[in-house]
């Protein structure tokens, strides 16, 4: 009987942290679904933009080099053509 009632005890902290446990992790999840899921959305959208912006910056570069030094727009005369 000893034995049962010590088994009864132990499910009954176990159930106890459970329940605690559970609580801890539903409130961690409702926090993220909300405004933490938005925060993460802004982020995302954030970086989109970033990594689109620097493609740009570097397809600019593959065509036309020079405007790492001298500029977007040289100033610098065309005499190829001449």
């Amino acid at each position: 009987m000893a034995t049962i009632t010590e088994a009864a005890r132990s499910i009954r902290t176990l159930a106890q942290n459970l329940d605690e446990r559970t609580a801890v992790l539903s409130k961690n999840l409702n926090d993220f679904a909300g405004p933490g899921l938005r925060e993460y959305k802004q982020i995302a959208v954030d970086g989109q933009r970033t990594l689109q912006s620097i493609q740009r910056t570097l397809n600019s570069l593959q065509r036309n080099p020079q405007q790492l030094i001298f500029g977007p727009k040289s100033n610098i005369p065309d005499f190829k053509g001449n």
